[in-house]
């Protein structure tokens, strides 16, 4: 079980970036402008704590500071979700759940327990 906001996000989002992609020397530009290691250095570069919006500047969307919609009710653009069970991969049992949705899964329990 694991907090995820857009802060959360963005402070992981150059290792998570250089992680995912790795350090190519071949000098081939991304669609960000920059090449894999300009975009690597520009992130790490970054002050702590990450601004988010810069991330989403220097790669070019905020698919790496975004937080994740609510698998409960579908809303998205949310502050924060609790992801739960296992960490994500292609099949993972992860559920990512909105405070609201949370609190009703806790009154529904607690209504039916004695």
């Amino acid at each position: 079980m694991k907090i995820i906001t857009r802060q959360i996000e963005a402070d992981e989002a150059p290792a998570s970036f250089e992680k995912q992609y790795g350090r190519d020397r071949d000098g081939k530009k991304w669609i960000n402008g920059r090449t894999r290691d300009e975009t690597i250095d520009a992130l790490n570069a970054l002050p702590k704590p990450v601004n988010a919006d810069e991330v989403d500047r220097i790669i070019g969307n905020d698919s790496w500071t975004r937080v994740p919609t609510c698998d409960d009710c579908g809303k998205c653009s949310l502050d924060a979700v609790m992801q739960l069970g296992q960490e994500p991969d292609w099949e993972s049992c992860t559920a990512h759940i909105c405070h609201a949705c949370l609190k009703a899964a806790l009154d529904t329990i607690e209504k039916a327990t004695p």
